[in-house]
């Protein structure tokens, strides 16, 4: 995310809670990152903030922010089988994902878990392995 930001990118973090909309904010903000929000109960975001942390729930029910050039999407596990996150990826990849300028990455703790409303989502291409930290 600081390598998108420092060059300019526009980043939108997708939680599947609506706490986690705070919490992610805040821990953003610790490390120098100012936040926008779409979260249900607040307006939208005007757009001038580099890094915009929204609910898929709210975003289901609003406009997709302008520019984003990095999608995150939190419990990738869970967020990827709602509708809305079909609809992001085809919405920002002019409906070929193959082709788009907009990168999307999933961030999960429990990647092998696949059943329908919980686990790995249809819409994911590859899998990455990070350190094991126990």
């Amino acid at each position: 995310m600081n390598a998108a930001t420092r060059k300019g990118h526009k980043v939108l973090f997708v939680v599947h809670r609506e706490p986690l909309v705070d919490q992610t904010a805040n821990a953003l903000q610790v490390y120098g990152i100012d936040c926008g929000y779409i979260k249900a109960g607040y307006e939208q975001t005007d757009g001038s903030h580099q890094v915009i942390v929204a609910s898929i729930q709210t975003l289901a029910r609003r406009e997709f922010p302008l520019d984003i050039e990095l999608v995150i999407i939190d419990e990738a596990h869970s967020t990827a089988w709602y509708q809305t996150y079909e609809k992001l990826k085809l919405h920002y990849s002019n409906g070929v994902p193959a082709t788009s300028k907009v990168r999307f990455l999933g961030l999960t703790g429990s990647p092998r878990q696949k059943t329908p409303t919980f686990g790995s989502s249809p819409l994911t291409n590859q899998l990455l392995v990070g350190e094991t930290l126990v």
